[in-house]
C-alpha cells in the first residue's frame, strides 16, 4: 500500500492542490496499490474520480495531518506516505515530500506572520526526514540545496502540466478568436504584483478599447493591500474571485495577452496555461521563467514604466499560431507520475 496525504482534498483548488490532484489521478492509473488518506470533513475538491479514499480521524487541518494521519499509518504497517503540498507529518517515516517553492523564506512579509512562521519551522524538518524530496523546477532545487543543505541527489524535479480540461480544449484556441483582453491569473498575494499591473495598465496610451481581467482569490494567508483604481480605467479593470474550470479555459481562449508579474515563483502554472491557449505572454524577468518558458514569452522588469512599455509592445505584436507540442511533452502530469513511480520502486522501504 502506498498512501497519499489527502489533506489537499479539503482545500481550495489553487496551483499546489492542482498538482496534487492531477499527479494522484495519474499515479492511480499506473499503480493499483494507491490509497488516499483524507479527513472526514467535506471535500472541497470534487473533481477527483478515485474511489480508494480512506476517511480517517475526527479532526482536520494541522491536527489531522500531524497526529491522526501518522497514528493511522503506524497502525497499518507504516506504509510509504507521499505528501504533494508543501507539508506533511513531521515525525513519520518513510515518506516522499514535495516543496513547491521557498516563498516564506524569500520574503516572509508576503504572508501572515503565523503562516510564514509555521512554514519556516516545518520545511527544514520535512526536507530532512523524507527519503525523496520532489520539487517543480531546477531553481527551487538549487534553493533547497542552499537553504537546507539537502543532498542534491535526494531532490527530484517533477514539472507541472496541464489538467485534462485544458488538453481537451487546445484545438479551440486561436489568435484569430482573441479579444482585446489582458488576463492575469493568481491569488491576491503581494508577490503577484497585481497592483503594479493595474498601475501600468492605467498608463497605457491609446488603448481605450482594452480590458484588464484579473482572476484570483483573497486569503488571510497573504498580506495584500488593494490600491485605489485610477478613474480612467475603473470600468475597464475586472476582478473575478471565482471561476469554474471551463470558464477559466474560455477566458484564456478569448484573451489576446496574458501577464504574470510575480516577484517569485517555483513554477508558474498560469503561464503554461496561457502559452498553450495561444496568448501573447508578458512575464517578470525572474530566473524560473527563463528556465521554463524562454522562447515562448516576453520579459519585463518590475517597475511601472517597464511594464507599461512591455504591454504596449506586446499589444502591437502580430501573433501567429505556435506549436506547443514540445512544451506539452516536457510539462506533463502523466510524465511526472511515471517518474514518481520509478522513484517509489527504487526505495528499499517499498521492496
Amino acid at each position: 500500500m502506498i498512501v497519499i496525504n489527502g489533506k489537499f482534498l479539503t482545500q481550495q483548488l489553487t496551483g499546489v492542490q492542482r498538482f496534487a490532484l492531477e499527479i494522484t489521478r495519474e499515479l492511480a492509473l499506473i499503480r493499483k496499490d494507491i490509497v488516499i488518506a483524507a479527513p472526514h470533513e467535506s471535500l472541497l475538491i470534487q473533481q477527483i474520480d478515485f474511489q480508494n479514499i480512506e476517511h480517517i480521524g475526527r479532526k482536520g487541518g494541522v491536527l489531522w495531518e500531524q497526529a491522526e494521519l501518522p497514528r493511522w499509518l503506524k497502525k497499518n504497517g507504516s506504509p510509504l506516505l507521499i505528501n504533494f503540498c508543501n507539508s506533511g507529518p513531521l515525525f513519520y517515516e518513510p515518506s516522499i515530500s514535495t516543496i513547491h517553492d521557498l516563498a516564506t523564506f524569500v520574503n516572509p512579509d508576503w504572508f501572515s506572520k503565523i503562516f510564514a512562521y509555521s512554514y519556516q519551522l516545518m520545511l527544514p524538518i520535512l526536507t530532512k526526514r523524507c527519503e525523496i524530496l520532489l520539487t517543480v523546477s531546477e531553481q527551487v532545487k538549487g534553493e533547497l540545496v542552499e537553504e537546507f543543505k539537502v543532498n542534491p541527489n535526494k531532490i527530484k524535479v517533477i514539472y507541472n502540466g496541464l489538467p485534462q480540461i485544458f488538453l481537451n480544449n487546445l484545438q479551440k484556441a486561436s489568435p484569430l478568436s482573441k479579444k482585446h483582453q489582458i488576463l492575469a491569473v493568481g491569488s491576491f498575494d503581494p508577490r503577484k504584483n497585481h497592483n503594479l499591473l493595474m498601475d501600468a495598465f492605467a498608463k497605457l496610451s491609446q488603448n481605450e478599447d482594452w480590458e484588464l481581467i484579473i482572476v484570483g482569490r483573497e486569503s488571510d494567508l497573504f498580506q495584500y493591500k488593494y490600491q485605489q483604481l485610477a478613474d480612467n480605467v475603473k470600468d475597464r479593470i475586472i476582478i473575478i474571485n471565482n471561476l469554474s474550470e471551463s470558464e477559466l479555459v474560455q477566458l484564456y481562449q478569448e484573451s489576446e495577452v496574458f501577464v504574470s508579474l510575480s516577484a517569485y515563483e517555483g513554477f508558474g502554472i498560469p503561464v503554461l496555461e496561457a502559452i498553450s491557449n495561444q496568448c501573447k505572454v508578458l512575464v517578470s524577468d525572474i530566473p524560473v521563467f527563463h528556465e521554463l518558458f524562454t522562447g515562448y514569452v516576453n520579459f519585463t522588469k518590475l517597475d511601472s514604466e517597464s511594464v507599461r512599455v512591455g504591454l504596449e509592445e506586446i499589444i502591437k505584436e502580430k501573433k501567429l499560431p505556435i506549436s506547443t507540442t514540445s512544451l506539452l511533452e516536457k510539462f506533463s502530469y502523466r510524465k511526472a507520475a511515471i517518474s514518481i513511480d520509478e522513484y517509489i520502486n527504487s526505495l528499499p522501504s517499498v521492496n
